[in-house]
């Protein structure tokens, strides 16, 4: 995973800001841990912008055989 600079990762919150902001009622949050391209399967990570998601926003969600995770999460405005 390449850095990013502080432009890029600043026009990444600016677009994660307007996909939240765009939800009417609730938006659901997940990722892929991996991921298979070209053959190749490769790890990913969930935005770091998460993080800044105040908890009280925030309802984790499990799936079978899997624990609870804030990668998954509902969020209720």
């Amino acid at each position: 995973m390449t850095r990013k600079t502080g432009e890029e990762a600043e026009e990444e919150r600016r677009l994660f800001y307007v996909a939240l902001t765009r939800a009417r009622k609730k938006i659901f949050l997940s990722f892929a841990q991996s991921r298979t391209i070209f053959g190749s399967k490769e790890m990913s990570a969930p935005s770091e912008f998460i993080n800044d998601i105040p908890n009280q926003y925030l309802e984790y969600v499990s799936y079978p055989d899997s624990e609870p995770k804030r990668e998954f999460a509902n969020i209720e405005f």
